[in-house]
């Protein structure tokens, strides 16, 4: 307790200090004011002056250590630092272990349950050397814009200069893939038969709508008919439906037909 820059009373064993006296004061009668401060021998200290009575009564300074608190927020940031590492070292050995779970199957006794028998080819060399045999021209050895469309030999197809502005392009339908995939109940169901498939874009340019029977003619086929070569000519049409992604003008696709056995099959 100070009051005038005496000491009234306090609780040093060996007396006040007198840089401490001075250190710290109150700002006015009503406020009190809080200092940091260091002692000669590094230890740090929270200093409060307060008044009482509005100064009347003197000041009272109370001097707080911060050397517990300090120690206490060590230890927080050290717990937090180990509960943090134990979690990540549990989310490591745990996604290991499910890992492992996961590839256990395709190893036994060190060694891959399916392995490959011969040689791997991950780049062809050989594809530099290699020429095509309808051009006699070596093949591109890296990856290359090349004009189309064009023909085996490498011409290029004027289609479009004829009238033909769409092309033609067969492919599988990811459920009817092999011969036997066309007796399956189930397949059927999702895919029941062959389409002549165009972009939203040419069905409306054709005003064609779903289900409507088209026939595909080309340069090469003005007559648009399949000619088996046996004397039977079966004509190359189907059922239309819109396919989104195919791109506009140029983009038509025929799935290949699929069948159990030898027969006459208009697709």
């Amino acid at each position: 307790m100070i009051r005038n820059q005496s000491v009234l009373s306090h609780t040093f064993e060996g007396g006040v200090p007198l840089q401490l006296i001075g250190a710290n004061d109150t700002v006015n009668a009503e406020s009190g004011h809080l200092e940091k401060l260091v002692s000669e021998n590094g230890e740090r200290f929270l200093d409060i002056a307060w008044p009482i009575f509005g100064g009347n009564a003197g000041v009272l300074r109370l001097g707080l250590s911060e050397t517990p608190y300090r120690a206490e927020a060590n230890r927080l940031w050290w717990q937090m630092n180990l509960i943090t590492l134990a979690v990540l070292l549990l989310a490591l050995l745990t996604s290991l272990w499910f890992i492992h779970r996961l590839t256990r199957p395709l190893v036994q006794d060190n060694r891959l349950t399916n392995a490959y028998n011969k040689m791997l080819g991950l780049y062809f060399e050989n594809f530099v050397t290699t020429k095509n045999s309808m051009t006699g021209k070596a093949y591109h050895p890296h990856a290359d814009f090349i004009p189309g469309p064009a023909d085996c030999a490498g011409n290029r197809i004027k289609d479009r200069e004829a009238g033909f502005d769409m092309t033609l392009i067969t492919y599988k339908f990811i459920t009817q893939t092999k011969s036997r995939t066309g007796g399956n109940y189930w397949l059927n169901a999702v895919y029941p038969e062959n389409y002549v498939e165009i972009s939203s874009h040419d069905a409306r340019r054709l005003g064609l709508k779903y289900g409507d029977r088209v026939r595909i003619l080309s340069a090469s086929n003005a007559d648009g008919d399949w000619d088996l070569g046996n004397g039977t000519r079966i004509p190359m049409q189907g059922k239309f439906k819109v396919l989104e992604g195919i791109r506009p003008r140029g983009g038509r696709f025929l799935p290949r037909p699929w069948t159990l056995g030898p027969g006459r099959r208009v697709f």
